[in-house]
């Protein structure tokens, strides 16, 4: 998918979405920020090693080793923070887009009529 111009939006809006590649997936911003956001968790798995962030906390877990790197370390008192809810639009249609189609045994050998595009086809 490209955009030259505007935004692209990917949405389920009635079931979960999956991005599944056999070699690298990647996320990038060339001039802004990336968010991830989740109403309940988000888990982030490599290799045996996960980090797992939900209301009750950030919880990092390896078999190897944690390395932490800063110029200072700083441990203040816990706070929320409130993600808003993001609602997904409600498609306001008159049809259903299903196709229904019901095979009559009785008329096994006989032609078929179907109406596509306005075009009514015999098979």
């Amino acid at each position: 998918m490209y955009a030259g111009k505007g935004k692209i939006e990917l949405q389920a809006q009635s079931d979960g979405t999956d991005i599944i590649a056999r070699k690298g997936v990647q996320i990038i911003s060339t001039e802004d920020r990336i968010e991830i956001t989740s109403p309940k968790e988000i888990i982030l798995t490599a290799d045996g090693s996960q980090l797992k962030i939900n209301s009750s906390g950030i919880f990092p877990v390896t078999g190897g080793k944690l390395e932490v790197k800063a110029g200072q370390h700083l441990f203040m008192s816990g706070a929320n923070i409130v993600v808003p809810k993001i609602s997904l639009p409600t498609i306001k249609t008159p049809f259903s887009n299903k196709i229904n189609y019901n095979w009559n045994i009785n008329s096994e050998g006989k032609k078929e009529l179907f109406i596509i595009n306005k075009r009514i086809i015999f098979l």
